[in-house]
């Protein structure tokens, strides 16, 4: 099988510079719309291909893709109920990228000081957008820092996958990168909700989200396929 088709990609990222045009000019319909196409593109354009060819794209992947899309919903809608079931959504997402990762390692879990450097990395970001955030997050603390031990669980795992032999290529590429954008973007995300509160701010929130699941889908069809499939 070969990689993804160039007019998936190009489909994809239409419909984000689409989606961004719309939080630009405050055009909420387009916004919506383009918004609850971003999964299902990466769905369409990725992960159905990979699976009639008959390369196994783990069902955790694709429950992972659906938390998302229910996520991406629920936070459209307004009110606390429904940003807290969009987390939770979210968590979803995050639990089961992070279970995939998890099964791919195995019984090949490195030592602990290969992954101090990220471990560090993953600490100090994530714990400085908590402190950061913590006097205006009132009744939405322990949510968000449960969410966020979550998707730095992701992460860590995402890095730890790097130092597996068979997955080194796959996770410097795409899971990695895809893996901090996602921290990068949850954070950015929380801080203009709670305290910056710019319209436009959505833009790069929602182009490093699309980065990062693209990356992350990416790797894991990639991972699916035989090796000599996936030197492109």
């Amino acid at each position: 099988m070969a990689p993804p088709k160039r007019f998936a990609a190009f489909f994809f990222w239409t419909i984000l510079v689409l989606h961004c045009i719309a939080i630009y000019f405050s055009r909420t319909e387009l916004r919506g719309l383009t918004k609850l196409l971003l999964i299902p593109a990466l769905f369409t354009g990725w992960i159905l291909p990979a699976r009639k060819n008959g390369y196994p794209v783990s069902n955790l992947v694709i429950m992972g893709l659906l938390f998302s899309l229910a996520g991406d919903t629920l936070l459209m809608l307004k009110g606390s109920l429904f940003f807290l079931l969009g987390m939770l959504a979210f968590m979803g997402t995050h639990i089961c990228n992070g279970g995939y990762f998890f099964i791919l390692i195995g019984k090949k879990l490195p030592a602990i000081k290969k992954l101090l450097p990220i471990t560090v990395f993953l600490i100090l970001l994530a714990g400085s957008i908590f402190l950061f955030l913590r006097p205006v997050l009132h009744e939405f603390t322990i949510p968000v820092l449960v969410y966020m031990l979550l998707i730095s669980g992701m992460a860590f795992l995402a890095a730890a996958t790097g130092q597996v032999n068979s997955l080194h290529k796959i996770a410097a590429a795409w899971w990695i990168p895809g893996a901090l954008l996602f921290v990068f973007s949850d954070g950015l995300l929380a801080i203009n909700l709670f305290w910056i509160k710019h319209s436009l701010l959505d833009i790069p929130v929602m182009i490093s989200y699309a980065a990062a699941q693209y990356l992350l889908v990416n790797g894991f069809v990639r991972s699916a396929m035989p090796a000599e499939n996936t030197a492109t």
